[in-house]
């Protein structure tokens, strides 16, 4: 089609393209298939200047902030980098390099736009720990002080050129926490104390070959790990030692400076030009030539951990509470990107408009950790917090630790979270907030002289606002199941004859009203799950014999009821479905159904830690061994994600929610929460029909462009504006992806298509314009 019809049929539809463009940037600025990191830039570590930008790593995160363009960018395994966790950072200019060190010893080389991964030092087999502490640059090389030794990086030629190991007394392995160059001599800061080898004609792979300095050297008698920083300025080697002193040598002994570091932590030693820059945590120190101390302080530093200078008396600095700061003359300037302020991500849930992280935690043998770092919530792309750090006020945000568990009341509309330790949490916002314990609810305490001993596991609301919690105490045949009416009163539940009754875990209810609870792992008895009828007062115990539950392990991790009222369960050992959940209380056998797959069982013997339903009914499965996408029956692979292929933090997988209306999941590891546009939403009530993205299709775009708001399961047909059938599929939920293809699977040519839709019954439908631009 000639360009300039395009323009024509572009101009007559720029109403509601812009219409869905701005209900997609409502929902989600992902596009089908895309993934996003949600990691915390507040802990900032280290620093690094290149060029117009200014990187910087921190505890869990990575990111710059483009001085040209006043913009800030998160960085991550979306983005092409190979890992996570990064340990430190370096720019070498002369090669426009930086340098990125994992806290696994992987490395990335940022180089002319370009990611090359450098993993030798991942790969090589030790049997001690392997670590990258500090990056020194010489002669185009970055030499990686290591838990192990120094490495030797040619960033020219991307390979390592040489390694210096087993340093130590008779050749025995030795951490090296840093390394500068004088002259034609390496200095070493390592846990044996301060090294040093001359360079030229020396095999620097002999330890007899290398000079350890003593005290009779000038150094002090500390602990040898002390010795933890060392650079060469004016001419001379500067040595930090923790918790006694700055030492300077002239080239025959060591002598000690006046910089002072009693009791203190030095985190950063940098020679430049006119000064040598330390950063001890509580403030800046400049040391000139002259021998002259100035300190950088504002009061919006509060733990600098490593600074870069630039001209105009302008510091920038990765400070661990508050992120990068801009540091001009006495003015501080914070810039991070939005994020959550934890990477915890014990549990998840979402509803119509907000994703929650809970950030409290206990471990497999059911020990509080005792956080503080209380919930997260995600609206519109933007991240809040509330915990007592960021609201230390009782007030505001009660005092709770190890918040577990989260939901929303679907009549009142209030939040209630679980805590691991301090009972139910009632929130509607700051300072307005009900705790219910010991003192006034029948919540009981798992140790009677310890007020934070109220253990709630989970929790969930029925269809009546009704909040149903799980207190795990193990007393026996006192109450494990409690329910806050709508009203505020209070119901409890014990189950006499069942030894576990204090010792429940997990809970669901199914489409009948009857309570599903998995037993904790440390049980009495056999695990399994407990079925409860309120109504009749009647529970059922299934476990793994064949005729009384058939599960296909003991230790529940999962519980989720699907679209059709299914009940999935997630084991030690794999997946079962309880496909007539309505006759547990009847059938005199009850085996749950183990989905085959590729004639085996599914996920056998495979640790299922999390299940999500998205709209289209189809099974997100959390495992120790990634994430799988299962389709409805679990009978097909849809997709298996690790960290192989895909941007995923970690394999194993902690929890999974999925926002029904955007179809985004959000899937929390240990080493984050990363979401990924699925292709599946669930449309309620009246279909929009206007979301279409991207819209338009612009050249060299080659993913999928997602129709959503169309009515569930629709027959979706695409033509092109004279009506010839270009393509047809039924919807996932409320979401058709269309690959540009049509049905004989060719690219389709530029142009205006329609997507007509309706739902089964012909009662709903739809019609949605794609403009496909350049193809």
């Amino acid at each position: 089609m000639p360009v300039k019809v395009i323009l024509i049929l572009l101009l007559g539809v720029a109403a509601w393209l812009s219409s869905g463009l701005a209900l997609l940037a409502q929902s989600s600025n992902l596009l089908l298939g895309h993934w996003q990191m949600h990691q915390p830039n507040q802990q900032a570590k280290v620093v690094a200047a290149a060029e117009d930008k200014i990187y910087c790593a921190t505890e869990d995160g990575f990111f710059y902030y483009d001085k040209t363009y006043n913009q800030l960018k998160t960085l991550s395994k979306v983005d092409g980098f190979s890992d996570v966790n990064i340990s430190t950072l370096a720019y070498e200019p002369q090669t426009k390099t930086l340098i990125i060190a994992y806290q696994n010893t992987n490395i990335d080389l940022l180089q002319d736009g370009e990611i090359i991964n450098i993993n030798a030092i991942l790969r090589k087999q030790l049997p001690q720990e392997k670590y990258i502490y500090h990056i020194m640059l010489a002669d185009k090389q970055a030499y990686l002080s290591c838990s192990f030794g120094v490495v030797l990086l040619d960033l020219v030629k991307h390979e390592i050129n040489e390694t210096y190991s087993n340093l130590g007394p008779n050749g025995a392995p030795v951490a090296v926490f840093a390394s500068t160059i004088l002259h034609d001599s390496l200095y070493l800061a390592t846990a044996n104390g301060m090294m040093a080898a001359r360079r030229s004609n020396n095999n620097l792979l002999d330890f007899h070959n290398w000079k350890t300095f003593t005290p009779a050297d000038g150094l002090p008698v500390t602990h040898n790990p002390d010795f933890r920083q060392v650079t060469t300025f004016n001419n001379k080697i500067f040595a930090a030692v923790n918790n006694d002193a700055v030492y300077l040598y002239n080239g025959s002994r060591w002598q000690k400076t006046i910089i002072n570091l009693q009791n203190k932590q030095l985190h950063q030693l940098t020679a430049y030009p006119d000064f040598l820059l330390l950063a001890n945590g509580e403030q800046l120190l400049l040391l000139d030539k002259n021998n002259n101390l100035t300190t950088k302080a504002a009061p919006g530093l509060q733990n600098p951990r490593y600074a870069v200078p630039e001209a105009g008396n302008t510091f920038w600095i990765a400070d661990y509470q508050k992120g990068l700061v801009k540091l001009t003359g006495a003015t501080t300037e914070i810039l991070i990107p939005n994020g959550p302020l934890f990477s915890t991500g014990f549990r998840m849930y979402a509803d119509s408009k907000n994703v929650y992280v809970v950030n409290g935690a206990y471990d497999e043998t059911y020990k509080p950790q005792e956080s503080q770092q209380g919930f997260e919530v995600l609206n519109a792309r933007q991240w809040k917090s509330f915990n007592s750090f960021i609201y230390p006020d009782v007030k505001q945000y009660p005092l709770v630790q190890d918040l577990v568990g989260v939901v929303r009341n679907p009549v009142n509309q209030k939040l209630y979270l679980a805590s691991y330790g301090d009972g139910l949490l009632e929130w509607e916002d700051l300072g307005k907030y009900k705790l219910y314990h010991s003192a006034n609810s029948p919540l009981l305490r798992a140790s009677p002289g310890n007020e934070h001993s109220i253990f709630l596991t989970d929790l969930t609301s029925d269809a009546d606002g009704n909040i149903w919690v799980v207190n795990r105490h193990q007393n026996a045949n006192a109450p494990g199941l409690h329910v806050l009416r709508m009203d505020g009163s209070w119901n409890s539940f014990s189950f006499p004859g069942f030894p576990d009754s204090g010792n429940l875990e997990r809970i669901i209810i199914d489409n009948n009203g009857y309570k599903w609870m998995t037993v904790s792992k440390n049980n009495q008895n056999s695990g399994g799950i407990l079925v409860y009828d309120e109504i009749k007062n009647a529970y059922r115990h299934l476990i793994t014999a064949p005729a009384m539950g058939n599960l296909p392990g003991s230790a529940i991790y999962a519980l989720v009821k699907d679209k059709h009222g299914y009940v999935w369960a997630g084991t030690d050992k794999g997946v079962a479905v309880f496909y007539e959940p309505e006759n547990i209380f009847t059938a005199n056998t009850i085996a749950a159904t183990i989905p085959v797959l590729n004639r085996r069982p599914l996920l056998v013997n495979q640790l299922v830690r999390a299940i999500a339903v998205d709209g289209g009914n189809r099974k997100w499965v959390g495992t120790d061994n990634g994430l799988w996408l299962l389709s409805e029956a679990g009978e097909t692979v849809v997709a298996h994600y690790t960290t192989e292929n895909s941007p995923l933090p970690a394999d194993k997988i902690q929890d999974i929610t999925v926002n029904h209306s955007t179809g985004e999941v959000f899937i929390s590891t240990p080493n984050g929460l990363i979401s990924v546009r699925g292709t599946a939403t669930e449309t309620t009530g009246k279909p929009d029909c206007a979301s279409v993205y991207p819209n338009p299709v612009r050249p060299g775009y080659t993913g999928l462009v997602g129709i959503s708001g169309l009515p569930n399961n629709a027959l979706v047909k695409i033509t092109d504006t004279a009506g010839n059938l270009v393509y047809q599929a039924h919807a996932t939920g409320g979401t058709l992806a269309w690959d540009l293809r049509d049905g004989n699977g060719k690219r389709v040519k530029s142009g205006v298509y329609l997507a007509f839709s309706a739902s089964a019954n012909g009662k709903q439908s739809c019609t949605s314009k794609i403009a496909v631009i350049g193809q």
